[in-house]
């Protein structure tokens, strides 16, 4: 057995609960979608995937100004998603959001909402909600972390049921959990935070690499090798074989 051998049983365990993760923020366009075309488009997109392939998560359409969305998906179903909202932005009249915000996105982590569901909710205003701009990804972090606090609660309980009845309870603990519309729209705002053409826009770009010896001067001297000898010392040895390089600058 072989070392990638061994990597790839160990990889092979717990492999259908490891998964991708996005979530972006957007401000929703209201004068080119209602509320219920905006939960359509989402609906259908998740309805669409392959159920070989669970998508989990959940999506918030607070104060139906602003939305924030935790998506759980294999990462082609996840960049599917970042080209069909970068598409419909390009054009007004099939825009679904405006200003869309790609805050975070890995591979390889621990799927935390057993479904996916969607939310509109109203939220309290929250009266002073300034991020100076060295707080503001500590300030969205946290705001991540509480959704994902309420996917593992959601994880905990006994069936999808009632896991849709937690994400959709009015109780203080799930509201607490779900930011205000004024802290996302200042999310929206911030420079800190990659918008989605830019993301894409990296995404996209071509792979450059630097040899380092393009870096380091001078330039080292190549290794002469003057002579390769394969010594085997025998059965009785401890040693099987050795290898000896003769080499010279």
């Amino acid at each position: 057995m072989t070392l990638l051998n061994v990597f790839l049983d160990h990889y092979s365990v717990g492999k259908d609960a490891r998964t991708s993760r996005l979530f972006l923020i957007a401000e929703v366009d209201s004068s080119y979608q209602s509320i219920q075309q905006i939960e359509g488009f989402h609906n259908e997109f998740v309805s669409s995937q392959n159920k070989d392939e669970p998508v989990t998560g959940a999506l918030f359409i607070i104060n139906s100004s602003v939305c924030v969305h935790l998506l759980e998906a294999p990462s082609k179903v996840l960049m599917h998603l970042l080209r069909t909202l970068h598409e419909s932005s390009e054009n007004p009249s099939t825009a679904v959001a405006r200003n869309i915000k790609v805050v975070h996105f890995t591979e390889e982590v621990s799927r935390q909402f057993p479904i996916w569901q969607l939310r509109s909710v109203k939220i309290v205003s929250e009266t002073d909600c300034t991020v100076s701009s060295g707080a503001v990804l500590k300030a969205v972090f946290d705001v991540m972390k509480g959704i994902l606090e309420l996917g593992r609660e959601m994880k905990s309980l006994a069936n999808s049921l009632k896991a849709q009845e937690h994400i959709h309870s009015t109780k203080n603990a799930v509201m607490q959990k779900i930011p205000s519309s004024e802290r996302l729209r200042a999310f929206c705002a911030a420079d800190e935070l990659c918008s989605l053409s830019e993301y894409l826009q990296i995404y996209d770009a071509p792979a450059e690499f630097s040899p380092d010896s393009e870096k380091t001067w001078p330039v080292e001297e190549f290794i002469k090798v003057l002579a390769f000898v394969h010594v085997s010392p025998g059965i009785d040895s401890t040693l099987t074989y050795a290898l000896f390089l003769h080499w010279q600058y």
